[in-house]
């Protein structure tokens, strides 16, 4: 069990808060990883995509989120699985944006501009 109180939170140069919940091995999966990430009102992300991961991103909150070319508002509860290789990045809203992010399998260094 985490305790997401307990946990340090990282600040990101780019203004985002990660706070890391679970990062570990599953035995047949790799590295499988679960963090918090807010973001803070009007925070805009890069766009990249990962050769490796397939991130699954669940909105605690009302968000817009820019996904391989389309524009994407999303609700909170709404669940949004993004691919290896499919470019994705948050969009500027006007209020702070949680997500719970599952990254599967979590690969360090796996962040890639995207310049399509």
């Amino acid at each position: 069990m985490t305790r997401a109180a307990e946990v340090d939170r990282e600040q990101r140069p780019n203004g985002r808060v990660v706070t890391p919940l679970s990062d570990r091995q599953v035995p047949g999966l790799g590295r499988v990883a679960h963090l918090l990430a807010t973001h803070h009102p009007h925070f805009a992300e890069d766009r990249h995509f990962h050769r490796w991961m397939c991130e699954t991103f669940y909105f605690l909150d009302d968000a817009a989120y820019w996904i391989d070319g389309r524009t994407e508002h999303v609700a909170a509860g709404d669940l949004v699985v993004i691919e290896p290789g499919e470019p994705h990045g948050a969009l500027p809203v006007p209020h702070q944006v949680r997500i719970l992010v599952h990254q599967l399998p979590k690969v360090d260094g796996d962040k890639h501009p995207w310049s399509g």
